[in-house]
């Protein structure tokens, strides 16, 4: 049986080395003292003679198994301490501490610089309410004299005779129906002040301008102002705004061909409702627009506005002016309307009565809302209705685009610089073209003449078929194909059509 000698992990190297010489050494001894058999090389040996020596062995290995395990180790000096290991992952972060109490307060900052005066009179939050009474003496002027920061309401009763200067914001005068004479031009002159509202009150203006807004914002509901044989229009100038709802400005009988309203220098007229302008002097026109000027519906209302003249133009607009009647309510120029200058017209319900003339490289665009049956624009079912009365002139450049629309009665004329496209809608006018024309998706009435041989007349020029099946007579121009009209989604020239 074989027997195997241990050692603990924990007997330094040198100790361990010590003890197996001293072992080997006893076993060698051993042998000796025990007079083990030796054999020979190509001998037989004898199983008892090999089983004496082992036994012999043996007795000697555990005899000296004994002295080592009795044999007392001392542990030698501590060796010097290895190098570091590597750092640990860091831990986690620990909870926040609480938040430390606030500190003293810093110093005061320097003080800014002043802001801009605003351009009210006042604190506007407060008001104050003033009574006039013109009949016992009173005087509007003196109360917008007197009047202290705030709005101020002014209350007038009986009738007043005096000129008014306004130039201090936040003044509101209800006349009650009362009349303001005033004696000399202008009558009323608002100047540089904001929020002034004039309401129910009747200015008499003579031979004088009844009104005049000089960089201000002035409303007027229910006024009516009359002029008679005066030489100049009410004027609202200079990046002024006058509203205007159920008011009337007309002027009689003017002077060197003046109407009732011009606005000028980037100014603005809104029509709120139940307006209306109007004059009868001979060559006067009712209203002008010049130097980037513009009209407007205000939202949301529904009363109709009518300008008017009896000799003149309705409205004239000029020098880069603008137009925008995109509303729920009706607008009519009596007595034609006309752009020069490179001004624009965008409307969705408009009434021209008399001459339409768009010039000087003038643009219009009409949006109607005609039915989805181009004919049932005829009947103006769902939609919009775009009278041109009147005369309608397309020159000097002049850009005219109509969509679901209606062209009624009169004649149109394109001349060789003008332009007109007209689509899903009813084009019952006689046409008079030289320059480029389109239609698509409309219906034509009326008479087509030709001013020249080459074709500038284009139907369903979209690929939307034009009835032409009430169409009247075509004239002038060449015939069949090389006729002034095309239609394109037959390639055919309309003359040849009708063959």
């Amino acid at each position: 049986m074989k027997k195997s000698i241990s050692f603990s992990k924990t007997i330094p190297s040198m100790i361990v080395a010590s003890v197996i010489s001293i072992s080997l050494a006893g076993l060698s001894a051993a042998a000796s003292a025990a007079e083990l058999v030796t054999f020979q090389p190509a001998t037989t040996a004898k199983a008892s003679d090999v089983n004496a020596n082992f036994d012999a062995l043996n007795s000697e290995i555990l005899a000296n198994k004994t002295t080592i395990s009795n044999i007392a180790l001392t542990p030698g000096a501590t060796g010097a301490a290895g190098p570091s290991g590597a750092a640990g992952v860091a831990g986690a972060a620990g909870v926040a501490g609480a938040t430390g109490a606030t500190g003293a307060a810093g110093a005061t900052g320097a003080t800014g610089q002043t802001g801009p005066a605003g351009s009210g009179s006042g604190n506007a939050s407060t008001t104050a309410t003033v009574a006039v009474d013109c009949g016992g003496g009173g005087s509007i002027q003196s109360a917008i004299d007197a009047a202290t920061a705030g709005i101020v309401t002014i209350n007038i009763t009986g009738n007043c005779s005096e000129n008014l200067e306004i130039s201090r914001s936040n003044i509101i005068i209800n006349g009650d129906g009362t009349t303001l004479t005033v004696s000399s031009n202008p009558g009323i002159h608002i100047f540089g002040a904001f929020n002034i509202e004039i309401n129910m009150l009747d200015v008499v203006a003579g031979a004088n301008t009844a009104l005049l807004l000089d960089a201000a914002q002035v409303s007027l509901t229910n006024v009516d102002i009359t002029s008679t044989g005066h030489d100049f229009f009410a004027v609202v100038a200079n990046f002024s705004k006058l509203v205007l709802k159920d008011s009337m400005i007309v002027h009689t009988n003017p002077a060197n061909e003046n109407g009732a309203l011009v606005a000028t220098n980037n100014s603005t007229v809104t029509l709120d409702g139940g307006n209306t302008l109007s004059t009868n002097g001979a060559g006067a026109d009712a209203m002008i627009l010049s130097q980037s000027s513009t009209l407007d519906k205000a939202q949301n209302q529904t009363a109709s506005d009518t300008i008017s003249s009896t000799n003149g133009l309705a409205l004239l607009v000029e020098g880069a002016s603008s137009i925008s009647l995109i509303e729920e309510s009706d607008t009519s120029f009596a007595g034609g309307l006309e752009l020069l200058g490179g001004s624009y017209l965008l409307a969705d319900r408009l009434d021209v009565t008399g001459e339409f003339i768009v010039g000087l490289n003038s643009s219009v665009l009409f949006e109607g809302a005609c039915a989805t049956d181009a004919a049932g624009c005829n009947i103006n079912v769902a939609g919009v209705t775009i009278n041109i009365t009147g005369d309608a002139l397309i020159d000097g450049g002049g850009v005219v685009s109509a969509e679901g629309t209606r062209f009624s009665g009169g004649k149109v004329e394109v001349s060789r610089t003008g332009e007109l496209a007209f689509s899903d809608g009813l084009f019952d006018a006689n046409l008079d073209a030289t320059g480029a024309v389109s239609f698509d998706g409309s219906v034509l009435t009326g008479n087509i003449n030709c001013r020249n041989d080459d074709i500038n007349i284009l139907l369903s020029a979209y690929g939307n078929a034009t009835d032409i099946s009430s169409l009247g007579a075509i004239t002038g121009g060449a015939s069949g194909e090389s006729s002034c009209v095309l239609d394109v989604t037959s390639g055919m020239g309309l003359a040849r059509l009708y063959d």
